[in-house]
């Protein structure tokens, strides 16, 4: 069975009423002097490691009963989650974030640069920027099936007429993404700004950038006061403000 197009109407609009209820129940909680609830975040990898595990333990400072959730993935898939009330709050890339939603709001913090991580082991590190030639006959590892990334990557061969590479792991846990890379001839494509983390699996970044993007927050514009949310919103401000 499944529900008509009128039902899913429903379905939807039923979930924001529920969605509201909440966080109207954690208004009132707080007003009470409250800290208790949950707050359900999505993170890219560049907040799931660097930025996101010290905005987290700030909260749990304030509100030592807070419970979080955290959900990490790339930007498009995470933004229908936030959209359809699954999530308080998202961030990433925005990029794939559309900015005529009246409930979202979109907020940039900085932009990221994509690189190449290697194994140090790898005949590529420690030398200067390769050709892209030489780069397209490497494996590549994938992470979540990232649409954007793998569009990004033919695009940065396809410039000079190259075939796109070929993609020999794709992997829903970014940790074995990079566990994975540190074992063999593998070429990940990874934000500059997580260096010092990839270092942790002995893979080093090359000199060479394939993109930039924009990255920060978004979230559901009814829960930017709630507490939790607010707490994490400028704990993320701080931490990338000063980052840069």
């Amino acid at each position: 069975m499944a529900l008509t197009a009128y039902g899913e109407v429903l379905r939807r609009r039923a979930g924001l009423i529920d969605l509201e209820h909440r966080y109207a129940l954690a208004e009132i909680e707080a007003l009470r002097g409250g800290a208790s609830g949950v707050v359900r975040i999505g993170a890219g990898p560049v907040w799931s490691y660097r930025y996101l595990p010290a905005a987290i333990a700030e909260l749990h400072r304030r509100y030592p009963s807070a419970q979080v959730q955290v959900q990490t993935g790339v930007t498009y898939v995470l933004y229908p989650t936030l959209r359809e009330g699954e999530l308080d709050l998202c961030a990433g890339a925005l990029d794939a974030v559309p900015d005529d939603d009246d409930a979202i709001v979109r907020e940039e913090l900085g932009r990221f640069a994509m690189s190449v991580f290697v194994r140090s082991g790898h005949r590529l590190a420690g030398r200067a920027p390769p050709a892209r030639g030489e780069l397209a006959s490497y494996p590549w590892i994938m992470f979540q099936g990232d649409f954007d990334l793998r569009q990004q990557l033919h695009e940065f061969f396809r410039s000079e007429g190259l075939p796109p590479p070929a993609i020999a792991v794709d992997s829903r846990s970014f940790g074995t993404g990079l566990a994975i890379t540190g074992q063999g001839d593998y070429l990940l494509c990874l934000a500059a700004a997580l260096e010092r983390e990839a270092s942790a699996y002995g893979l080093v970044r090359l000199p060479i950038t394939v993109w930039e993007f924009t990255a920060g927050v978004c979230y559901r514009r009814s829960a930017a006061e709630l507490p939790f949310v607010s707490l994490l919103l400028n704990a993320l401000r701080r931490f990338t403000e000063e980052a840069r």
